[in-house]
């Protein structure tokens, strides 16, 4: 064999290379070549003469394209054996700084032979290293990848060989590895979201040069576009093959280039698998318009003819039937025949936001819709408004022809919806939730019970409702599927929160909502009630029954859920469930689906075979039982089969262009014949099957039909190399999945097709076509050499501690061989360990907080990969906290007579917090707490001063369930005599302070304190004659009368005089009935006084008594002079200066100004005053003063 490389560069890219083939025989070739660039690195008017060649070749930029020359060549075969071929011979890996290193470039090596290529070694020079995916041996006609990095060690040119040695003739054959050191003032990089990928899909590459690019130039061969300037392009690649990706980047003073060969590789887009043992499409409609159309819902009548309902906004097209904008919130009814032609189309209004979620035809053809509107709805030219403006049911009927027939609505003054349903051949069913506590269906009310409940009501084919029934509880509860039997019972499934009652049924959710599934009678009665849930959020979408009375209902649900008896785990986030149940209820089957992402089912019908018929969503990769299914992206689409034993018959995708599936806009039925119908909703691009369709707006409907199909083919994967491998410490092992695959998941979570393995354990891949259809490998183990096997152990075993915060110890070792790396993890928070990682051995310290609550446990575990012993799980117990009350002095005070504080101490002598509280029992008024200082552990009591005999007050310190008594006793000053000065004697106890305007007259109490053994007393109370005037004085309290008023003169009488030193009242009394009562009326007064406020130069004027002297019955005298005295506070009754307060300052204000006043016939005309508005507030205005007032304010003025 003998090859010409050509190589012309033009803007730095380009490359052809010619492989000349002769028959035992030398090429005598010549050529002439016309090169150009176009801007996509297009090569033209090339021409080849090559005398003796059979064939030949070449690549356009990598692409291989092969062109058949005529020509003579010899009749004997080549000779047997083995060929090297190699994908390149060249690979420039561009600009890369020093010390850094470049993504994979592939060289893909062939056997072009036809006897087996034994591989004696691979290598490489240079700063680059080579992994690869052959082994030692290459069958004829295979093929393995040898995967070289460029890690430049220095700056400059780079260059390199990697060499094949082989049994093969010219062993070594070798391909040549260049690449440039740059400092990374200017680099050229750039990555892909993807280099597998599937024909038909797009691929993001993001630019990783230098920021200081300012231009990109990229070219992709094979791609459309195949030429960008843009920084970030994305390309779609429509053609199997592999394809290199060049990018150069400029600035005003630099340029680069990188050149990835090899780079993308694109697969065969979806196929329809192998076996016709599944469904096949056999045709698919759209209609719609440049806005949003979906469909809904779909149903089937007797004669074959297919009905969909839904929601368009536009003028949108079925076909060539038209029909006019809706301006939103529009319905549609449309009917096609068995081959899929629209024969008529119907549409409405339904008012804001409203939707047809049902359909359901009866044996005559009529066909009913249901769902939800609000405000006004407009049908077959009848407006319809829903109660008090909210969402309400609606109902809708047509005949065969698509005549109008009537509309009716269901609901109350709240937010109520229709959603699913269904016939028994003469009457209809219709299901949803309300929320009004006035739900009218007909002449039928229902009341929620708390939030929304499930209603189910019947309908004749008049309209008329036959009766409605609710079912729910105080939470959310929403009936959104409907079937009924052939026995006319009706069976609902939908979801429930917390209790729910369906007629004597209760079921209780276990999780935040729980499936119900239940069935009534055709007069509305609930025959049972059942249950599917667990601890999260599950939900039932879709209800169907067979001719044989099986039930089975389909959903969604999360983490673990009893079905019946039987237990299933969701594989992650949400799982497909379809379950069947007899007719009374008894759980028979169930069969789960799903993946990693969130998948569910939506709807459910049967065949009359019995056969059972599930759509829904799914993301990422899906098992149902032995066959896998994965999404192109996002959200996809499914249709699997079951029979009425639970079988999987088979499962089909509906292929990518799929970008959204909204709630209730999945539906499926099938006919008499077998055949199944869908709905639903696509944008962009949806195949199904060889069917592709293009929306025309932003969202269109579609419909289609199903028969007989395919099933996914077989997929068995395999690893080289295969079985078991064994690794020393440090080493690696390189594990090649079969090729031939856009996806490859391996069980350690990487995506690529080869791995590179360090650690023992189990390994396998799952692969995956671009048709979704999935396989995966037998597992290989890895296992570590013996003597390089580090044990991880942990001492001591779990323990428990006490409730205060402290810390233990606990000791990491590797007791094998070999090095161990170790992490530590903690499920609890009052649990912190140091260090949290290491290798080998090690001494952890683990701190816990103090447990204020019962007792606790926490786990720690450590873990070492590749360790024998690993994970270990160490538990740690705390004590609960067990407070104890303590109180110092634990048992009693004692105090003296005179007022003070006592301090109790109050400790916790056990563990964890403890609060206390403190009260003072019986509420002993000489007790009183002043300060709780629950940081120092100090209770603060004040005890006022004792007059009498001793006396004991308890205080009481309650904690924890404890509770502790404290002793104050107080010793008392004996009989102690004392007199205060009462300044408001309309109240039970001893004011010392009473307000007053001037020219009032006030009464004060004179009070004998803890005074026994009284006979008569005489004292003085001074005042300021100048402020005030003494009147009179009593004996007795002046509101019960004038009696035993007091004299000037004899054995009662009170002095009063002035003297130059002092001014004051003297009394003297000689009690009435001297019997030695504490005081002469009993309350403790012994006498009261009258005065006359004078003037307003104070604020306050004071009142204090003298000595005063006490007589007891036995004639002994004793002089008092424990003495309380009291204070009259001078008050305005307006607010003159505005400062929120009436007092002296008020009148101050006004004293020497003028101010106008109204006529009043008792007004003294010279004290007309005139208002000074500097001084006073201009919101005052007129102000009416009383008489009294205005002279005592003006007392000072001369008229």
């Amino acid at each position: 064999m003998e090859k010409k490389l050509i190589t012309n560069c033009i803007n730095g890219i380009f490359l052809i290379i010619l492989f000349f083939v002769a028959v035992n025989t030398a090429i005598a070739a010549t050529f002439t070549y016309n090169l150009t660039y176009d801007g996509a690195g297009r090569v033209t008017d090339i021409t080849v003469d090559a005398e003796n060649a059979a064939s030949y070749q070449y690549r356009k930029n990598g692409q291989l394209e092969g062109v058949e020359l005529g020509g003579t060549g010899l009749t004997d075969p080549p000779d047997d054996g083995p060929v090297v071929g190699f994908s390149m011979v060249n690979v420039n890996f561009g600009g890369l700084e020093p010390g850094t290193s470049s993504d994979t470039n592939t060289v893909l090596l062939t056997n072009t032979g036809n006897e087996s290529l034994t591989l004696n070694d691979i290598s490489v020079t240079g700063d680059f290293t080579q992994t690869s995916t052959c082994g030692t041996e290459l069958a004829a006609g295979e093929s393995c990848n040898i995967n070289v990095i460029f890690s430049p060690a220095a700056e400059g040119s780079r260059a390199g060989t990697l060499t094949i040695a082989s049994n093969a003739d010219g062993s070594p054959h070798t391909v040549s590895l260049f690449g440039i050191g740059e400092t990374g003032d200017f680099v050229c990089d750039f990555s892909a979201s993807s280099q597998n990928v599937c024909a038909g899909m797009a691929v993001t590459f993001t630019d990783l040069s230098s920021d200081t690019a300012t231009s990109w130039s990229w070219l992709f061969p094979g791609g459309t576009p195949d030429s960008s300037n843009e920084k970030n392009p994305t390309v779609v690649y429509d053609t199997p093959g592999t394809y290199e990706v060049t990018l150069a980047i400029k600035n005003e003073t630099d340029t680069n280039t990188m050149t990835k060969q090899a780079y993308i590789t694109v697969f065969e887009g979806e196929t329809t698998g192998g076996d016709s043992d599944g469904a096949e499409w056999l045709w698919v409609k759209q209609a719609g318009s440049d806005a949003f159309d979906a469909g809904y819902a779909i149903t089937t009548d007797k004669s074959g003819n297919i009905y969909v309902t839904g929601e368009y906004v536009n003028a949108a097209a079925f076909e060539n039937i038209n029909i006019p904008s809706s301006g939103s919130s529009g319905m549609f009814v449309a009917k096609y025949d068995s081959e899929g032609h629209c024969l008529w189309v119907r549409y409405g209004r339904l008012g804001t936001n409203g939707k047809a979620y049902g359909i359901t035809t009866d044996n005559s053809g009529n066909v009913y819709v249901s769902g939800t509107f609000s405000t006004t709805a407009q049908i077959g030219g009848e407006s319809i408004v829903s109660q008090d403006w909210s969402f309400d049911l609606i109902i809708a009927k047509y005949d065969t022809d698509g005549n109008f027939q009537w509309v009716v609505k269901g609901g109350g003054t709240n937010t109520d919806y229709g959603r699913g349903i269904t016939s028994d051949g003469s009457n209809v069913y219709v299901t949803g939730r309300f929320w009004s506590s006035d739900a009218a269906f007909g002449t039928y009310r229902l009341a929620s019970s708390g939030e929304s409940d499930v209603f189910i009501a019947k309908y004749d084919g008049g309209g008329n409702c036959l009766w409605a029934k609710k079912a729910g509880g105080s939470n959310n509860d929403f009936g959104i599927g409907i079937t009924s039997d052939n026995e006319g019972d009706v069976y609902v499934t939908g979801y429930f929160k917390d209790t729910a009652t369906f007629g004597s049924a209760n079921l209780t959710s276990d999780g935040s909502a729980d499936v119900f599934v239940t069935k009534c009678d055709s007069n509305g009665n609930f025959q049972w009630a059942e249950k599917i849930g667990g601890n999260n959020y599950d939900t039932g979408h879709s209800v169907a029954s067979d001719n044989s009375g099986n039930i089975y209902v389909t959903g969604r649900f999360t983490d673990t859920v009893t079905f019946g008896t039987t237990n299933m785990a969701s594989n992650g986030d949400a799982d497909i469930f379809i379950a069947q149940y007899d007719d009374n209820g008894n759980f028979q089957w169930v069969r789960t689906a799903g993946g990693s992402s969130t998948d569910y089912g939506r709807s459910l019908t049967c065949d009359g075979q019995g056969n059972i018929y599930l759509k829904g969503l799914y993301g990422g990769t899906a098992i149902f039982e032995t066959t896998s299914i994965t999404s192109t992206g996002g959200d996809n689409s499914f249709i699997a089969k079951y029979d009425d034993i639970g079988n999987l018959q088979w499962v089909e995708k509906e292929l990518y262009g799929w970008t959204s599936d909204y709630n209730w806009s999945q539906t499926i039925v099938s006919d008499n014949s077998g055949n199944v119908y869908v709905t639903g909703e696509f944008n962009n691009t949806k195949n199904l099957g060889t069917i592709t369709l293009n929306s025309t707006g932003s969202n269109d409907m579609f419909i289609g039909s199903l028969g007989a199909s395919f099933s996914c083919p077989i997929i068995h994967p395999t690893i080289t190399p295969d079985g078991s491998a064994e690794i020393c410490e440090g080493d690696s092992v390189t594990l090649t999945a079969s090729p031939g695959y856009p996806y490859y998941t391996w069980s350690n979570g990487e995506t690529t097709q080869s791995i590179i393995v360090t650690q023992p354990g189990d390994y396998s891949v799952e692969v995956s076509d671009c048709a979704g259809c999935s396989g995966e490998s037998e597992t290989i183990s890895i296992t570590q050499a013996p003597g390089l096997q580090p044990v991880l152990s942990v001492t001591p075993p779990p323990q428990s501690v006490s409730a205060d915060a402290g810390e233990i110890t606990l000791h990491v070792a590797n007791t094998g061989t070999g090095t161990m790396e170790w992490k530590v993890t903690t499920d609890a928070s009052w649990l912190t360990v140091t260090p949290s990682s290491g290798t080998d051995d090690e001494t952890l310290t683990v701190s816990y907080e103090a447990n204020t609550n019962d007792k606790r446990t926490g786990s720690i575990t450590i873990t070492a990969d590749g360790a024998t012993g690993s994970p270990e799980h160490i538990e740690i117990i705390q004590e609960a906290a067990q407070p104890v009350l303590s109180v110092t002095p634990p048992g009693y005070h004692l105090v003296s007579p005179a007022s003070g504080k006592v301090v109790v101490v109050i400790e916790n002598t056990g563990t964890g917090t403890m609060r206390w509280t403190a009260e003072i029992v019986d509420d002993v008024p000489w007790l009183l707490i002043e300060e709780e200082d629950h940081n120092d552990g100090m209770l603060r009591v004040s005890y006022e001063s004792n007059m009498g005999e001793a006396r004991i007050g308890m205080i009481k310190i309650t904690a924890s369930g404890a509770t502790k008594m404290v002793e104050v006793r107080q010793d008392g000053f004996g009989v102690t005599d004392g007199v205060a000065i009462d300044m408001d004697i309309s109240t039970d106890s001893i004011e010392a302070t009473v307000q007053a305007s001037e020219s009032d007259e006030i009464w004060i109490g004179l009070v004998a304190q803890e005074t026994t053994d009284l006979y008569s007393f005489q004292t003085n109370v001074n005042f300021d004659f100048d402020k005030i005037d003494f009147l009179e004085a009593s004996e007795d309290n002046p509101s019960d009368g004038p009696e035993n008023f007091l004299q000037s003169q004899g054995g009662m009488s009170i002095g009063i005089w002035s003297e130059p030193a002092e001014s004051g009242i003297n009394i003297s009394n000689m009690l009435t009935d001297p019997d030695c009562d504490l005081s002469p009326d009993g309350s403790g007064h012994i006498g009261f006084l009258k005065f006359h406020v004078l003037n307003m130069e104070d604020s306050e004027i004071y009142l204090e008594p003298a000595e005063v002297m006490f007589t007891n019955c036995n004639g002994d005298s004793k002089l008092i002079t424990s003495l309380s005295g009291g204070t009259i506070t001078l008050f305005s009754r307006y607010d003159l200066n505005e400062d929120g307060v009436t007092d002296g300052l008020d009148l101050e204000l006004l004293r020497g100004h003028f101010m106008e006043t109204e006529d009043d016939p008792e007004w003294d005309p010279r004290y007309n005053l005139k208002t000074d508005p500097s001084i006073f507030p201009a919101s005052l205005g007129k102000q009416i003063i009383d008489t009294r007032d205005v002279q005592v304010l003006v007392q000072d003025v001369t008229p």
